[in-house]
């Protein structure tokens, strides 16, 4: 007799070999569930034969090893795929390799999610151009390599030392360095003349170094989850995680941003600590130290996930163990010490002190924390936009009630901590982002939970219940991102009419309806118009450096909405964007947000049929001399692009800036 849970005290089972109807008991032997084919059955579904074996009744498969094999027939390839219940995990591997490829293909025909590297991680990015390619460590050195101005990387001057530095931290740049390091020993040999940062080879080895990790973490917390439950449950758990949450978005659109690699190192220190305090040994202190390590070059605070290392030590057990292992413990700690230099030394050499902030300067709302709004407003709360992650919350205190305490009470310790901090953040919505990317680390938390409630309801009849569950979570999430994906749902400011709006219009374009209208421009639908330049003005233009650029344009709302000229969500406002002419075909992307760009938004409402000038505009172009070509159109901030939800002309010109 054993628990058929890898220990776990959720139900006492007896697992038996199955060679027909009619099997033996088997007793005694530990088994551990890799490969071979079993029967994992309660004991209510047994009944004695008169010939000393159990009959089966209901019995779910599982996988096991440590028994003989059974010989089985040769099945077709896509049943062996698809048999989700005797191989979940291979399942499971291949619906996220084709569910990643389709995404990656689609993002790639519509132009969507362009350029790989962007906003905010372009600066996680900086420090490779700068040692590799600028050969400096003077952060000003680097700017002209990347397409942001230097404010929006995060570039500024230090008062304690006088060096420019970076507000982000070094972890995300050394988990993409393997992938950079091919990418620009391959440019370096093909091209000997000036390298660009931002070239499509830089970008390809981000979005791998995204899929690498993100591979690396799902393989981890697979075999992590597996350690306590069935090869179905972990693999159901994984797949409510990622498609039903923001992580997915992170692994193949956002790769730049810090938060899959966090993802993964946090699945590699819940794998390996578990690991440890199964079998002690130097190799598994050693790489939970490391990940711990990596985790606070990525982001400070994460180093809060040393926690669940050392989670044995809240049982009086753990205790005891501990003393007998402090030489592990001890090789352990010097492994996050090590890791932790790469972030150290930067601290060090840009701020001066080891113990800097590299936000400095920014205040913090201790005494007043937005926890309500990180957690629950339509704005950004991560159960909002995320609610499977509830369901991993509840898991969470159901597992308190069971053997898994210690390690339940650290991964709530961890997300309340993590909660408080983002809540003090004056910028707790984290920016333009899917979700509240803030939380996106802490997926195999939310994941444990979710496999301790699936654990916890399996005595039920919760099979059908899970799957429409998961059906729905994951298609609300699929339709929001799919939204968001296309400028139809804001990064931020989101609101109840948004949220609707960006799960009925993929729909609508799924089955070819048309949305209702509405009244103004803070609603996307029937945002139409047509924009011309006015006046003789040629679409080739010249202009001496440091001078601006003259020019008008006309616009004619051709739509139902009227156009906002109140300040906020919903204003109307002429985008003048400005790209080197070799990357012309940036300007098939709607995200501005690594692009040269100027706006001039509307000064009185618009009616529909109406028209609007923009008169004498003078626009700031980019200031080193070279071929621009630049793009005006139309957008509501805070909403959408004109061009993403209908359409809508633009104006196209080259500029010359001359020295």
């Amino acid at each position: 007799m054993q628990d058929s849970v890898g220990g776990s005290p959720f139900n006492r089972r007896l697992t038996v070999f199955c060679k027909s109807r009619r099997v033996p008991q088997t007793k005694g032997a530990e088994t551990r569930y890799l490969s071979d084919l079993v029967l994992s059955v309660p004991f209510e579904a047994l009944m004695k034969s008169s010939e000393g074996g159990v009959e089966i009744y209901k019995a779910p498969i599982r996988l096991a090893t440590g028994l003989p094999k059974t010989p089985r027939r040769r099945a077709r390839f896509f049943e062996v795929l698809l048999d989700f219940k005797a191989r979940p995990g291979l399942t499971l591997f291949v619906l996220l390799l084709v569910a990643c490829l389709f995404s990656i293909g689609y993002e790639q025909r519509n132009g969507l999610n362009r350029p790989v590297i962007r906003s905010d991680g372009e600066g996680y990015y900086s420090y490779l151009p700068l040692y590799a390619i600028a050969h400096t460590l003077d952060f000003s050195a680097v700017a002209p390599y990347l397409t942001d101005p230097p404010l929006v990387l995060g570039f500024r001057v230090i008062p304690q030392t006088g060096k420019v530095a970076s507000l982000y931290p070094v972890g995300t740049a050394i988990c993409i360095a393997p992938f950079f390091a091919l990418a620009h020993g391959a440019v370096s040999l093909s091209n000997g003349g000036r390298i660009d940062a931002l070239g499509a080879p830089y970008q390809v080895a981000v979005l791998l170094a995204g899929l690498a990790w993100f591979a690396l973490g799902l393989t981890l917390l697979w075999r992590f989850l597996f350690l306590y439950f069935s090869g179905w449950i972990a693999a159901f758990s994984i797949l409510v995680i990622i498609f039903a949450s923001s992580v997915f978005h992170y692994a193949v659109a956002d790769p730049s941003f810090s938060h899959i690699y966090s993802f993964s190192l946090v699945a590699v220190v819940l794998y390996t600590s578990a690991m440890f305090w199964r079998k002690p040994t130097p190799r598994y202190a050693i790489l939970a130290g490391a990940a711990c390590g990596l985790l606070f070059d990525i982001r400070n605070y994460n180093i809060l996930y040393v926690a669940v290392f050392f989670h044995p030590l809240l049982s009086r057990t753990g205790i005891s163990e501990a003393r007998r292992l402090r030489n592990y413990l001890l090789l352990c700690a010097v492994s996050i010490l090590v890791a932790a230099i790469p972030e150290l030394l930067v601290l060090k050499y840009y701020y001066g002190s080891f113990y800097a902030n590299s936000y400095q300067g920014v205040p913090l709302n201790y005494f007043a924390p937005q926890i309500l709004n990180v957690l629950f407003s339509v704005r950004k709360g991560v159960f909002f936009w995320s609610p499977a992650l509830l369901f991993g919350l509840v898991g969470l205190c159901l597992a308190l009630m069971t053997s898994l305490r210690p390690l339940a009470v650290t991964c709530l310790a961890i997300l309340g901590a993590t909660a408080y901090i983002i809540s003090i953040w004056p910028a707790w919505p984290f920016g333009d982002s899917f979700g509240h990317r803030g939380f996106v680390d802490a997926g195999p938390l939310f994941a444990f939970g979710f496999a301790v409630l699936l654990a916890r309801l399996q005595r039920y009849r919760w099979r059908p219940f899970a799957y429409i569950l998961f059906a729905i979570l994951v298609t609300l999430n699929t339709l929001l991102l799919w939204s968001y994906w296309w400028g139809i749902l804001p990064g931020d400011f989101a609101s109840l009419k948004s949220y609707r709006y960006g799960i009925e219009t993929p729909i609508a374009a799924l089955f070819r309806l048309a949305p209702q209208p509405t009244g103004d421009s803070r609603w996307p639908d029937n945002l139409r118009a047509e924009l011309h330049l006015s006046g003789a003005v040629p679409l080739s233009i010249k202009v001496y450096k440091g001078n601006l650029l003259g020019l008008d344009f006309v616009a004619t709302n051709i739509g139902k909405s009227t156009w906002s000229s109140t300040a906020g969500r919903g204003l109307v406002a002429l985008s003048i964007r400005f790209v080197p002419a070799k990357d012309r075909s940036r300007l098939g992307t709607l995200n501005t947000e690594s692009l040269y760009e100027w706006r001039s938004a509307i000064e009185r409402d618009v009616s529909p049929n109406e028209q609007i000038a923009f008169r004498n505009l003078r626009v700031v172009v980019p200031l080193e001399p070279g071929s621009y070509v630049g793009c005006a159109e139309l957008l509501s901030e805070g909403v959408a692009w004109f061009r993403s939800v209908g359409p809508s002309t633009a104006v196209v010109f080259d500029v010359e800036v001359l020295p």
